[in-house]
């Protein structure tokens, strides 16, 4: 009795691994970074040009407080105290200018980059989605070798959705 059912359990086994070796995966992977590079490359010029007005401000900004330290300097020994402090003050305001104009720039690029993220990701989701894929893992490079160690061209996806990204 205890072999019939021993018998009974190897065969139920084996059935159920039929069945599951009939199911295969759908993988596919993304390089992201190049996505992302095509992305900004074709839709980041409104940020490039305000980044590079926002740099050349900054650059204006910074030569300007430059001079008027170097001034207050040179003419330090002939002004009183009082004028010293009051420009001291007036530099030590346009530093922190300097300042909240770099962090402001810096917070847009920051929500720039979570909004680009975010629209790859949902485009990613919704080619996997369509095509029926079970997983899409990331093609990324560390220290210039890619974690996917192998994968075919027809499973990677980044044109597709570099593709839809930008409409074409």
């Amino acid at each position: 009795m205890r072999l019939i059912t021993i018998i009974c359990f190897v065969g139920i086994i084996l059935c159920c691994l039929d069945s599951l070796a009939e199911e295969t995966l759908k993988i596919s992977y993304v390089d992201v970074q190049r996505v992302f590079d095509s992305y900004y490359e074709a839709k980041g010029g409104a940020m490039k040009t305000e980044t590079e007005k926002s740099e050349s401000e900054y650059a204006r900004r910074d030569e300007e407080i430059r001079k008027s330290s170097k001034e207050l300097q040179e003419k330090a020994s002939s002004l009183t105290q009082e004028k010293k402090e009051k420009r001291t003050q007036e530099i030590q305001g346009k530093i922190e200018e300097l300042v909240k104009l770099e962090r402001a720039q810096r917070q847009k690029e920051q929500e720039y980059l979570k909004k680009a993220l975010i629209e790859i990701y949902d485009v990613i989701n919704k080619i996997g989605e369509k095509e029926g894929l079970d997983l899409i893992i990331e093609k990324r490079s560390v220290f210039g070798k890619s974690i996917v160690l192998y994968g075919k061209k027809s499973l990677d996806l980044t044109d597709k959705v570099v593709e839809r990204l930008l409409g074409s």
